[in-house]
């Protein structure tokens, strides 16, 4: 039994990495409530995470580029223009890392069904 630096999916508490006792040691991942998982689900459930949390980020600085153009457009004093012009300019910088988060997660799906399509492709080419 070792600590990791993993959290557990569900709460966020330590896991803790078991290996059975047999030669071809098979791991086990709990945390101190009792989530357990295998590697495999482990890693899919952090996979799934991830994605999650980086389409969210897209959709949290898309909202920001909107509140923020709409606040500077409100913004009709003169006293008022150099923080109308900071709004854009953050409005502008979110626009930017919003496209380059979605091109990221848009390129990396392609790949992934590009190396599903090529796993069924073998699969085939090994059952005929």
């Amino acid at each position: 039994m070792e600590s990791t630096a993993l959290t557990c999916p569900d709460c966020g508490g330590v896991l803790t990495e078991h290996a059975s006792g047999t030669q071809h040691s098979v791991r086990k991942y709990t945390c101190y409530l009792g989530h357990a998982y295998s590697p495999y689900v482990l890693n899919e459930t952090t996979e799934t995470e991830v994605g999650q949390a980086l389409w969210g980020a897209v959709r949290r600085l898309e909202e920001q580029v909107m509140f923020s153009r709409r606040l500077a457009g409100e913004i009709l004093s003169d006293a008022m223009a150099g923080f109308a012009g900071e709004l854009k300019r953050k409005a502008e910088l979110a626009e930017r890392h919003a496209a380059i988060i979605r091109g990221l997660l848009e390129r990396s799906a392609a790949q992934a069904r590009e190396a599903k399509e090529d796993a069924v492709t073998a699969a085939d080419q090994r059952a005929a």
